[in-house]
């Protein structure tokens, strides 16, 4: 089980600092300190310790007034956490990591809809479905959503080497899959 992984998902400062660099590609201590709102000597242990962990690399180093600014990205094994690794977490640390997670897609989707993106562009999607299933079906729906997060994960690297080498403007996305179970209906 990589308990890396699994600790930074459920660690508020750890989640915001993979999510800054999942979207930014690369970022440096001082970029993701403001983008988290947090002082830069707990973003600095945080970096250092995910680091440690293997969680993200150190890309590029640049020198400005005297001191060195290195910059990050994550590493391969910062993405997601397979059912293996999500059984090997015990349930505090699945429902911390469920609230990081449902607490970032509601922020995020309460500013589409303070700013008005929301309704900016046609071909956008939202959909949410209550839904009794047997156990194949829970199974099946597993692997539709394991399948998606693949789709999106490689448009998103696809996306980022369109951007770098073609440049363009980058659109700001959210792509969120839920699959829970819900307690039984009253």
């Amino acid at each position: 089980m990589n308990k890396a992984l699994v600790q930074t998902l459920s660690h508020p400062v750890g989640y915001a600092i993979l999510g800054v660099l999942a979207e930014r590609g690369t970022a440096s201590g001082k970029e993701i300190a403001a983008a988290v709102s947090k002082p830069r000597s707990t973003v600095g242990d945080q970096l250092r310790k995910l680091q440690a962990d293997g969680l993200i690399e150190s890309v590029a180093e640049e020198t400005r007034r005297g001191t060195v600014e290195r910059f990050y990205r994550t590493a391969p094994s910062a993405h997601w956490l397979d059912d293996a690794e999500m059984a090997g977490a015990s349930a505090e640390e699945k429902r911390r990591m469920g609230l990081r997670a449902i607490q970032s897609i509601v922020a995020d989707a309460s500013a589409a809809l303070s700013t008005n993106t929301l309704d900016r562009r046609d071909d956008w999607c939202l959909a949410s479905t209550r839904l009794p299933v047997d156990a194949r079906g829970w199974q099946e729906l597993a692997e539709i959503h394991r399948r998606t997060l693949e789709e999106v994960e490689r448009v998103r690297r696809q996306s980022a080497a369109r951007l770098a080498g073609e440049g363009g403007e980058a659109l700001r996305a959210l792509s969120a899959l839920i699959l829970l179970e819900l307690p039984p209906s009253r």
